[in-house]
């Protein structure tokens, strides 16, 4: 025995969820919300489906229990697409655990065990947490399949409900996306729900789309059971050790306790452009001979020597389809940041372009802007892309490419000089709208096939 020797302090846990937005504020907020019936919100009856995407266990039981438990009294026949299992909740993606995932499955059937959901149909996608968006055109895929089996003679109805494509979570926001997609492609209706919005964002935060939220209030004896289900996420709900805290403290639970759940009616054509160029890849590779056509080629060539520099510090890239041109900017940054609205484009540029300083996303331009700060590009290439946006978002880009680019900054645009038939005005109409937007122009390259400019933000080079 060490005489005086003083008593170790208790090591304070590591935070694995922060505490987020006070529930209490939330739920003031909500109670002005009107009630709805989920059956009157997804015109589902007895005998009619509805696919549930659920990225992780949990999700449907935090977000969706009482809405669940209310579809299946009604005799709606519930399939829950679950995409993983679970397994980086505490080492993340990188050092997933199997184990984990497995007590997290266990919990999953327990929980919709005691929802009184043992009958639902449960398709299990074992895809990596955490890297979902890496693999948005298996999840199309998938949902389609579980759409298309909740189809066929004799059937009825079908819907499907995913994540807010908004949710502040990835894997979510990746699930939303495809969800969104399958479900166009299907012709069925669909909703999304939110799961960590209430926790992640304030009431008064502009990315809340309360016009189109909607209130399932929940009786007693549902948020009862929904109660009990949620304690028996054990794993989310105790760190894994003393030294780590868990996922769902306090805290966020009370988020999803006070008896409200909330159903989000998407937008008017909210994902028709991402279904259509989607689409346009089903059954082709490539359906503009993108890496083939000596039209391509050659643009692709021009383009690349018409930059004025060797090397970019970082790049932008929205529309980058599958990835040929964004191959050759690799090749001369530090830093590519690419994305195009079709998963399965994404997923083909992913495979061609293996880089560890490109980034590739699943995203619909400029409502999903990519993770980059203001003035922190020095290169931004639309090629092939201006002409497909209506007039207010194609400004709304050029504007978001203006924004990015630092001082002395260069845009790149090149279009096709005809007018595709799926196109909102012209290639000619796009250059100049967006040679209009800066100050210099470095480059104007016409001739009967293509139109190309390299336009400069003001200001000193960096």
């Amino acid at each position: 025995m060490i005489v005086g020797a003083a008593a170790a302090a208790p090591r304070t846990p590591r935070v694995v969820t922060a505490a987020g937005y006070p529930a209490g504020t939330w739920t003031s907020a909500l109670e002005s919300l009107p009630a709805y019936e989920p059956t009157e919100l997804l015109e589902l009856g007895s005998g009619d489906r509805l696919v549930v995407a659920v990225p992780h266990p949990d999700d449907e039981t935090l977000a969706l229990a009482g809405v669940l438990q209310r579809l299946h009294n009604s005799s709606v026949h519930l399939v829950l697409v679950l995409a993983t299992a679970g397994e980086a909740a505490y080492s993340g993606p990188a050092e997933p655990s199997a184990e984990l995932g497995r007590i997290r499955i266990r919990e999953f059937e327990a929980a919709i065990s005691v929802l009184g959901l043992a009958s639902a149909e449960v398709h299990r996608l074992d895809l990596p947490d955490g890297r979902l968006a890496e693999h948005e055109a298996t999840l199309v895929d998938a949902l389609s399949d579980a759409i298309g089996s909740a189809t066929g003679p004799g059937r009825q109805r079908v819907a499907v409900l995913a994540p807010w494509t908004k949710d502040p979570h990835p894997d979510h926001q990746a699930v939303g996306r495809a969800a969104g997609i399958a479900a166009r492609r299907a012709g069925s209706i669909r909703w999304f729900y939110p799961v960590w919005m209430r926790h992640g964002l304030s009431p008064d935060h502009p990315a809340i789309p309360w016009p189109d939220l909607r209130r399932v209030a929940l009786r007693p004896e549902e948020r009862e059971v929904k109660r009990v289900a949620i304690q028996l996420y054990a794993s989310q709900l105790d760190g894994p050790s003393a030294e780590v805290g868990p996922v769902l403290p306090p805290y966020v639970v009370e988020h999803f306790t006070d008896g409200h759940e909330l159903l989000i009616r998407p937008a008017p054509g909210d994902d028709e452009v991402g279904l259509h160029f989607d689409e346009l890849y089903e059954g082709n590779a490539d359906p503009w001979e993108v890496g083939t056509s000596w039209y391509e080629r050659r643009k692709r060539s021009l383009l690349l020597a018409s930059l004025p520099r060797e090397r970019y510090a970082c790049v932008w890239e929205p529309a980058c389809s599958l990835g040929h041109l964004s191959a050759e900017l690799a090749a001369r940054c530090d830093r590519l940041v690419a994305s195009d609205i079709s998963p399965r484009a994404i997923a083909a540029a992913r495979a061609a372009v293996t880089a560890e300083h490109v980034s590739f996303a699943v995203a619909q331009t400029p409502a999903q802007p990519p993770d980059l700060e203001p003035g922190s590009c020095d290169l931004v290439v639309c090629s092939e892309f201006l002409y497909y946006l209506p007039e207010a978002t194609r400004a709304a880009t050029i504007e978001l490419a203006v924004e990015l680019l630092r001082p002395g900054g260069e845009l790149v645009v090149a279009h096709w000089r005809g007018h595709p038939d799926d196109a909102h005005c012209s290639g000619e109409q796009a250059n100049a709208e967006a040679v209009a937007a800066l100050e210099s122009s470095l480059v104007h390259h016409v001739d009967e096939n293509f139109v190309l400019d390299v336009v400069t933000k003001s200001g000193q080079a960096p």
